[in-house]
């Protein structure tokens, strides 16, 4: 297999990619396999990293 298994991954991540925005998850395995294949890792951000995220941008809601 060329890809990554799981083709709901595949495509959600490619929606993120074409709309710049983040592709959410908690599959670490999805985000190593990204990594591996040097394809934009920065959009694949997990739950913790968004929070931290939305800290930065809107502090006073923490």
């Amino acid at each position: 297999m060329l890809g990554h298994e799981d083709m709901i991954d595949n495509l959600l991540y490619g929606v993120a990619l074409e709309n710049n925005a983040f592709f959410l998850t908690i599959d670490e395995e999805f985000k190593n396999f990204i990594r591996e294949k040097n394809n934009l890792e920065e959009i694949v951000i997990s739950p913790e990293e968004l929070d931290r995220k939305n800290e930065k941008i809107n502090p006073q809601h923490s």
